[in-house]
């Protein structure tokens, strides 16, 4: 499993991409949270301070830290995955622990964990 040990082993380029592309899908969902505010309103542009903070920074927020987490999914995953000697004796729940955090790192990782977690909350 060179591919997933490689980027954890250099730990501060590692955790320098994750910020560094935790910011690009940051700057995304603000950019998305401008867009569901102007399609709500679309006759209504007078209230740019109430655009930015209520719908820009906080799903900046949001998609930042989803994108985050993704990279933080991906190192606690590779560290329970090298902790495990034997993979003939591991445990139904240390399985579905595994396949969760590679869930939660690619969908995190690529941006649509927050869409995930949008679903069913917005009345378009």
């Amino acid at each position: 499993m060179w591919i997933v040990n490689l980027p954890t082993s250099y730990p501060i380029s590692f955790w320098f991409a994750a910020i560094v592309w935790s910011v690009f899908q940051g700057y995304a969902g603000r950019e998305y949270g401008l867009y569901i505010f102007d399609k709500a309103r679309e006759n209504d542009s007078n209230k740019k301070r109430v655009r930015q903070l209520a719908y820009g920074f906080h799903h900046g927020a949001f998609y930042f830290l989803c994108s985050l987490s993704g990279f933080v999914a991906w190192c606690i995953g590779n560290q329970v995955s090298e902790k495990i000697g034997n993979w003939a004796e591991v445990a139904a729940g240390t399985g579905a622990i595994l396949v969760a955090l590679v869930v939660v790192s690619i969908v995190g990782i690529s941006g649509a964990l927050p869409r995930i977690l949008y679903l069913g909350n917005r009345v378009v």
